[in-house]
């Protein structure tokens, strides 16, 4: 089968959850027989706009999708000149069916074009960029999204991304109302909506009742997206290790983790690795005692150890929890944050943050060291193949 990914970036410009997932995915589909292609947006901006010159990342071909400097994000929906260039990797590929990850590079629009063309097309919703263009409803201070109870109301969501688009109210209001209107053709275009956990997709259909009255989108893990190395081995000099890795910003709870940790009592170690997003993180992290920046990575090397405990305090509505699955897999103990699916993906075997707040929790686990357990889930991305190939297979 020809298999088309959709994704708003790709390795190496950007290494993020998603792209991530859709790398580790069609290397899969790859060593499964399957011809892949990737055609991706790119923060890389020309004169021109046009395609990339074709690349070849990890046996997989790719294009990316460059933007002028007339076509910023802002709250724009409709993107004619991006969707011609998608258009044109289609007809050159020819695949058999298109995988769609995410919109926000790329704009909407694709999914209708797509199936108009004959294909099936499948979408994964790796956050909720659906209902908010800040990806994870993480609005600025002093506004509150819209709750479950009228999760359609767009008043908030004018006030918190107008501004960064140059909108007044009224005007943001209207593209939002746009936006939607547009974001439920696409989704009604698609083959099949997965969300690769069941708290993600229950939480999807909260925001969207309008879109899955009758049932929420599927359910569908990513699984571990790389064979497992050894075990992380704990430490032996006495300090207890805290690992936390991914990219690093407020959203993700790395300045309370660091602030947690600097308050804690006896020989602590906080191990930071990856691509902090904020400055204030960073320099909150450079003036922490206690605190190592590794920086960024590309491979397992946060796992290489020592670590006694893996950390994950994200303020965000996770979709999944890619690291969680990950440190379990090296037999890492985790505690995380009681939203989106990080309790899901930890499983039993995990620590949730109680109502006593993250340094409680984190001393909690130090003193039940010897007691924690790592649970690894067993699935990998290899099952997901499968599955997707399942769905194609089984028709709309």
């Amino acid at each position: 089968m020809r298999w088309l990914h959709l994704v708003h970036n790709y390795p190496p410009e950007f290494l993020g959850g998603t792209e991530r997932v859709v790398q580790a995915l069609a290397v899969a589909q790859v060593s499964a027989g399957h011809e892949v292609c990737v055609a991706a947006g790119s923060e890389v901006v020309t004169e021109s706009g046009t395609l990339g010159d074709p690349e070849v990342v990890d046996g997989v071909s790719v294009r990316r999708i460059h933007r002028r400097p007339d076509e910023p994000y802002a709250l724009v929906v409709d993107r004619p000149r991006i969707l011609d260039q998608v258009m044109a990797v289609v007809e050159d590929f020819r695949p058999d069916a298109v995988h769609l990850h995410h919109w926000s590079t790329l704009g909407l629009g694709m999914a209708p074009a797509l199936r108009a063309a004959g294909l099936p097309v499948l979408a994964t919703l790796h956050d909720v960029w659906t209902v908010c263009p800040r990806f994870f409803r993480t609005p600025p201070s002093g506004v509150e999204c819209p709750g479950y109870d009228d999760p359609l109301a767009r008043d908030a969501c004018a006030e918190c991304v107008g501004p960064e688009a140059g909108l007044d109210a009224a005007a943001a209001r209207e593209e939002l109302a746009l936006r939607d209107v547009r974001m439920a053709e696409e989704l009604d275009a698609c083959t099949a909506v997965i969300a690769p956990s069941k708290s993600h997709a229950a939480h999807l259909a909260r925001l969207r009742p309008d879109l899955w009255s009758e049932c929420p989108p599927l359910a569908l893990a990513h699984g571990l997206l790389a064979e497992p190395g050894p075990p992380t081995p704990r430490s032996t000099d006495g300090v207890f290790r805290i690992l936390h890795f991914g990219n690093l910003g407020a959203a993700k709870g790395t300045g309370d983790l660091v602030d947690a940790v600097e308050g804690l009592e006896g020989d602590v170690a906080l191990d930071l690795w990856g691509r902090i997003l904020e400055p204030e993180i960073e320099a909150a992290a450079q003036a922490a005692p206690r605190v190592t920046l590794h920086g960024a990575f590309d491979g397992g090397e946060p796992l290489a150890g020592p670590a006694d405990l893996a950390v994950f305090p994200s303020r965000c509505e996770e979709s999944y929890g890619l690291v969680v699955e990950e440190a379990q897999a090296h037999g890492i103990p985790v505690l995380v944050t009681p939203v989106g699916a990080l309790p899901e993906r930890a499983g039993a075997a995990g620590r949730v943050v109680g109502d006593d707040g993250l340094a409680a929790a984190i001393e909690a686990c130090r003193r039940d060291l010897d007691s924690l357990a790592a649970e690894a889930g067993g699935r990998t991305v290899a099952d997901l193949v499968v599955d997707l190939d399942a769905l194609i297979e089984g028709g709309p």
